[in-house]
């Protein structure tokens, strides 16, 4: 974090006060437990060298929907697991849409694709080191 940075965190908690929880690095424990204690993960980043960000599937990981920009790989790692915001349109009125139709039996069912989203993705990643070595050694393609 440099000064600019935290001089708009300052203006912040001065504006928001108790509502505004700044939370810094999350290790360990703290971080399912952050992901899992949130209703919806708002990824509003197009970073210009995104990849597929450990952060979507960590709250994926915790049953946590995701509202992404469609960016990069950031889509493939989402997939079912939340809503993907074109780049271009209006982030936080896509996401407030999303989050205001999440009540009920929408939340609990967001919340199981999210995490059936991250299961699969883990199923699909299990032996991908294997069969790439496998490979490489000659064997047969990956």
């Amino acid at each position: 974090m440099d000064q600019a940075a935290g001089a708009l965190l300052g203006e912040a908690q001065a504006e928001f006060g108790d509502r505004l929880r700044l939370r810094g690095v999350l290790t360990g424990a703290d971080k399912p437990a952050f992901y899992g204690g949130l209703d919806v993960f708002l990824f509003a980043s197009l970073y210009p060298h995104e990849t597929q960000s450990l952060v979507v599937p960590e709250a994926l990981a915790a049953g946590t929907p995701v509202v992404a920009y469609d960016h990069r790989f950031v889509g493939e790692v989402l997939g079912q697991g939340g809503m993907l915001v074109p780049a271009g349109q209006d982030f936080a009125a896509q996401a407030a849409g999303f989050v205001l139709a999440a009540e009920g039996e929408v939340r609990r069912a967001r919340r199981a694709a999210a995490r059936a989203q991250f299961e699969a993705e883990r199923a699909r990643a299990e032996g991908q080191v294997e069969r790439l070595i496998a490979w490489a050694c000659g064997g047969e393609a990956p």
